[in-house]
């Protein structure tokens, strides 16, 4: 689901995290421009916007030295904190988050190492399944699951929730919606692992 970097963008967030380590705080955007010898500040904040949009890092709006790497793999950490990378919308429409939100999670409740991320759901349609508007979902990104997993999934420019099923020995895919259609030809983008539901958003 993350979408790829290009090469200086790599070579971008590798340099944060090393920065980040020695010193214990990120690197200013002057230091990077510095670094890498750009011709202006202006042109570190479009990768680091671009690295933001992406969902690589984290940064605090007009703030100096903010820029958090988004390290999503519970492997060896008690809590991680997991961005609201995408809102799935009414027409099963998936879109990028503006707000780059994010919640924390303790890693007993991921089952598995490998990046995650969370999905906000802004539609009724899943509410027979308890999956209610304002939930968030957290997805381990994934291309393979077995038969009874829940999944995000995506045919073409739509996405579904739902589960995978056993059909004629085959994986096939049955929708968390009335549609009892099931589907044969999809695209695994993810497990769903965790629901996570603010109350007070759920009541409105």
């Amino acid at each position: 689901m993350l979408k790829s970097l290009t090469k200086k963008e790599k070579e971008i967030l590798d340099y944060i995290k090393i920065s980040t380590q020695i010193h214990g705080y990120s690197p200013s955007l002057i230091e990077i421009r510095d670094h890498f010898r750009l011709n202006a500040v202006s042109t570190v904040h479009e990768h680091i916007s671009n690295l933001k949009r992406k969902g690589y890092i984290l940064k605090e709006v007009s703030q100096a030295r903010s820029i958090k790497i988004v390290d999503t793999d519970p492997a060896d950490k008690q809590f991680i904190e997991i961005p609201i990378s995408f809102e799935l919308y009414e027409e099963n429409i998936l879109r990028t988050s503006i707000g780059r939100d994010s919640i924390f999670v303790h890693n007993n409740n991921l089952k598995e190492e490998g990046r995650h991320f969370a999905i906000k759901i802004n539609t009724l349609s899943y509410t027979n399944a308890g999956i209610n508007k304002h939930d968030v979902l957290v997805i381990r990104e994934c291309e393979e699951l077995g038969f009874t997993a829940t999944a995000l999934i995506s045919i073409g420019q739509n996405y579904f929730l739902g589960e995978i099923i056993e059909n004629k020995q085959l994986p096939a895919f049955k929708k968390f919606l009335p549609d009892k259609a099931l589907i044969l030809k999809f695209k695994i983008e993810g497990e769903i692992v965790l629901l996570h539901r603010n109350y007070s958003l759920s009541l409105k």
